[in-house]
Parts: C-alpha cells; sequence; structure tokens
C-alpha cells in the first residue's frame, strides 16, 4: 500500500510579527499544508495508471516534447538556512548535492550543484522553511536513505519523513524528506542512463555530476487565486510557456533534450498563507535576444529592483532581478518571491552552448 504523507490542518493564517505565538502557529499549519500537497503528489507518482508517460521510475526516459517558448533553465533556488555547517552535512555529505566551493561566510551562503542547478543556502537567524517542496531526481536511492539515517542518529532530528516501498519492500521507490530548518525535498531514482544524458548537457569542463543529477521542480504553495497570477508573471513579463496543473499552474524550463523543469504554484483552497518572507528563484532565458526584450519589457512597466536599471549595466552584468511576481494587469505584488533573470551566457550557467 501506498502511505499517504497528507496530515491536512484545518485553520485559517493570520499575518504576525516572525516569532509571535500567531507567527508560529501559521508556520506549523503551513506544514500541514506542504504535508498534504505532498501527500497527493507522491500519491500521484507512484499510481501506475496516474504516472506521467515520460517517467518510468528508473527506467527509459522518454520525454514529452517542450512547450513552445519555454525557458532554458531553473538555474538556482535559495533556501533559507540556520547553520551553513549543518546545511554542508545534509545537502553535500548526505543528499549528495555537489559542494560549490566553501561556504561564503561573507554573504552568508552556500551553494550546492545538482548537475545544471544549484541551490543558494542562505544563513539566516529564524531560518523559514520554503512554502512547497523540491522534486530531485538521484543516482542511488538506497544509499540516500541510508545516509540520511545515520545523520538523524547523529544529529537527533527527523530527517526522513516518508519511505514508500510500492514495487517491493525491498526498493526505495521515493523518499519524502526535510533539512534540519524544515525544507522538504521529495526524492526519486533518476531514469535508466540518465546521469550520462544529463552530463552531455553540461560544459565540457563541468565536473561529473554526484548523487544529486537533477532539480526536476520547485513546488511553491500559494494564497487561493495566486498562482495563476504568479504564473502569468512569468508569461508576460519573460514570454516563459505556462500551464494550468492539478490545483495550480506551472512555469515551463527545457534546458536539453534529457530533462524538463517546472515551477509551480499550487492554490489551497482553503488557507491563507502570509507571505512574510521573500525567497528566490533563478531562470535563464533561452537566447540572449529574449533576455533583451524582457529587460525592455521589464523597464518600461517599472518592475526592476536595484540599481540596475540601464541595458548597459544589465548587459554587463548579465542579469537583472525582479522583487517579486507581479500581477500583469494592475502591477501590483501577486507573491513576495525574488526572480533572478539570465541569458544563456552568463558565466554562472553549466549547459553546453547551443551551436
Amino acid at each position: 500500500k501506498i502511505q499517504r504523507a497528507g496530515r491536512a490542518q484545518r485553520a485559517r493564517f493570520c499575518f504576525s510579527p516572525a516569532g509571535s505565538p500567531r507567527a508560529f502557529g501559521f508556520r506549523v499549519v503551513a506544514m500541514g499544508i506542504i504535508e498534504s500537497t505532498l501527500g497527493r503528489i507522491v500519491h500521484a507518482l507512484l499510481m501506475p495508471k496516474e504516472v506521467p508517460a515520460w517517467y518510468a521510475g528508473g527506467g527509459k526516459l522518454s520525454l514529452p516534447e517542450a512547450p513552445k517558448e519555454c525557458l532554458q533553465l531553473l538555474g538556482h533556488v535559495r533556501l533559507q538556512v540556520s547553520d551553513l555547517q549543518a546545511a554542508r552535512a545534509f545537502y553535500v555529505d548526505t543528499l549528495g548535492f555537489d559542494g560549490l566551493g566553501d561556504a561564503d561566510q561573507a554573504a552568508a551562503v552556500l551553494r550546492v550543484g545538482a548537475a545544471s542547478s544549484e541551490l543558494r543556502l542562505e544563513a539566516a537567524q529564524g531560518a523559514e522553511a520554503w512554502p512547497g517542496h523540491i522534486y530531485l531526481w538521484v543516482r542511488d536511492m538506497k544509499a540516500t536513505l541510508e545516509r540520511c539515517r545515520v545523520l538523524e542518529a547523529r544529529l537527533g532530528v527527523a530527517l526522513v519523513e516518508e519511505v514508500h516501498n510500492v514495487t517491493a519492500e525491498t526498493v526505495v521507490d521515493a523518499l519524502q524528506l526535510r533539512d534540519p530548518d524544515g525544507n522538504r525535498f521529495l526524492v526519486n531514482q533518476a531514469p535508466r542512463n540518465f546521469a550520462d544524458k544529463v552530463g552531455n548537457m553540461l560544459k565540457p569542463d563541468a565536473p561529473a555530476p554526484g548523487n544529486v543529477l537533477a532539480v526536476v521542480e520547485a513546488c511553491h504553495v500559494v494564497p487561493p487565486g495566486v498562482a495563476k497570477q504568479a504564473a502569468q508573471f512569468y508569461r508576460h513579463f519573460l514570454g516563459a510557456a505556462v500551464t494550468p496543473k492539478d490545483g495550480g499552474w506551472a512555469v515551463h524550463f527545457a534546458p536539453g533534450k534529457a530533462l524538463r523543469q517546472a515551477l509551480v504554484f499550487l492554490d489551497d483552497d482553503e488557507q491563507e498563507i502570509s507571505m512574510e518572507v521573500t525567497h528566490s528563484v533563478c531562470v535563464y532565458l533561452p537566447t540572449e535576444e529574449r533576455f533583451k526584450a524582457a529587460f525592455d519589457k521589464c523597464c518600461t512597466e517599472g518592475v526592476l529592483s536595484g540599481s540596475a536599471a540601464s541595458w548597459p549595466v544589465v548587459a554587463e552584468a548579465r542579469e537583472f532581478r525582479i522583487a517579486s511576481c507581479v500581477d500583469p494587469d494592475d502591477l501590483g505584488s501577486a507573491l513576495e518571491l525574488e526572480t533572478v533573470v539570465r541569458p544563456p551566457s552568463h558565466p554562472e550557467s553549466a549547459l553546453r552552448a547551443k551551436d
């Protein structure tokens, strides 16, 4: 049987200062929503009639054709953690992300890589978990689970929320994990030969990927009605391909023939979620021309953030930022999620240049 992770908790959210009893209640109930959402997603992935046709659970990979106007890459997702050394123990030593250098103590950031994508782990007092989950593909599910159990015993903190043994009792089909700060992950075995295929997507001098081979999806739970507004922000300002998804909307990415990614916004029809903490994602556009067109549109409509508001500055930096997901209809903030926008030529891109 499939063990469901959903433990929906029924309550209303309210805006309150961080650290107050009401804010603590927000965090508890938010986790209830995320657990319920994760449970539905895991159930859909594992039920044979609902598994996407392109995902064979470690078997042969046959991807659907990418929607037109896909963005190129979900470059990184910024998560908050309370301690960088503890974060390294979980993300690098246990999950098997690639450690991209030592932690930048001045900026309080640790970068960890998964082939073409990264997580940016930002040290923050009272770290708030990402409001949703990150979906990963790994080389070795069994070894991942074993290392998580070892770290659990060492830290005295629960890291493994659910283990799904569907095909056989000895086979780990899916894992639901959380880091010591509550950031949640859904983990599956990568399809057969995916490591070789994703390696061919990377620059010739890129290191061979470690255990974590792909960030497939970043799922963000939002208040009712906000999912469509957030998706339309990416459609309107960046020209992204967006589609409705059960309970929300998805923004699509196509880094190469071997991988599809999505940034998914899921509405919760019964909850109001306070968005007091700003998180961040980085997206790459597929061409220099689309990067310039997106900058021009954002500049014209006055949604750029920071000092890079002129094309010469942006062209040199090869990136610009938008502080929140702006509703295209009234230019008001629909969701406090910062977006960093880059062209394919940005030096931090790990993807091989297309001919």
